[in-house]
């Protein structure tokens, strides 16, 4: 739902409307979890654990990877910085 909203928002115009939406509907998740029993909170945690050990995380990792260059990472500090 929340990237409905963001990339929406994009189509119709209204670019800076997305990341209020997205806030908005995190804030309101929150509520509404605070008021679910322990049971449908044991259900929602396995199931949110699940995703980011097997998809979320490995995605994020592989993302931040693509985007690192150890071509530009000096490991030895040059003589300038002395």
């Amino acid at each position: 739902m929340s990237c409905t909203c963001m990339y929406g928002s994009a189509v119709v115009g209204l670019e800076s409307l997305g990341p209020v939406a997205v806030l908005v509907l995190g804030f309101v998740a929150g509520m509404k979890w605070k008021k679910l029993d322990s049971k449908e909170k044991s259900i929602e945690a396995k199931t949110m654990q699940i995703i980011w050990e097997y998809f979320a995380q490995p995605l994020l990792f592989a993302l931040i990877g693509l985007q690192l260059s150890f071509g530009e990472v000096t490991f030895f500090p040059s003589k300038k910085c002395q």
